[in-house]
């Protein structure tokens, strides 16, 4: 990974807001020899876009695009995590999450069904999910609806705006982002507050 042991040219861009959705400042950061620190971020994997507008952002889309196809970097870590709980009976069941879609096109605030979750039941029973809470690391809390069952093999998707509860979909109804691009972890506790599943990206 690129470091920074140097001194650098910190520069912000004049057709872009200072600050993003998050109230951080938004800058370029250059090596001492004018190359772009934020690109080569990017390209080796270790960082991805966000919403906001600005003018090199054409050429960091096809950087990120590359380092996706390439799997380098972050986008080489397994989506996946599972965790194993057990039922009364003794059966042994998963739930995993399958898959984190937490960058939204546009606007994460305003496209809030483009942000979610897939979880699967990767066990041999059926799991209740009555009651299970999702949080983020902001303590953004979801509950799952009383009743719900998720079938082995079957997957659920969590979107993060707002719908109709579906067998295989749910929303959260959030009228705001709920997962960090930038990072977030996921954890799941059944209705006696046991850790389900706990996940970091």
């Amino acid at each position: 990974m690129t470091l920074l042991d140097e001194e650098i040219r910190v520069q912000v861009d004049s057709t872009a807001d200072r600050r993003g959705s998050y109230d951080r400042l938004l800058v370029y950061v250059y090596h001492d020899d004018g190359e772009l620190f934020n690109r080569q971020l990017i390209d080796q994997g270790y960082a991805r876009l966000y919403e906001s507008e600005f003018s090199k952002r054409e050429a960091f889309e096809r950087a990120e695009s590359q380092a996706q196809s390439e799997t380098v970097g972050l986008w080489g870590i397994e989506q996946t995590a599972t965790t194993t709980t057990t039922t009364d009976g003794g059966d042994s069941q998963q739930f995993a999450v399958m898959q984190i879609h937490a960058d939204a096109t546009g606007n994460d605030h305003e496209n809030e069904n483009d942000e979610y979750l897939v979880f699967k039941n990767t066990g041999e029973s059926t799991l209740d999910l009555s009651d299970w809470r999702l949080s983020d690391a902001a303590d953004h809390t979801y509950r799952f609806p009383t009743g719900f069952e998720l079938a082995p093999g079957e997957t659920v998707t969590l979107y993060t705006g707002s719908g109709t509860n579906t067998d295989s979909e749910l929303y959260w109804g959030s009228d705001a982002a709920i997962w960090d691009n930038n990072g977030d972890t996921i954890l799941v506790r059944n209705g006696d507050g046991d850790i389900i599943l706990k996940r970091s990206y």
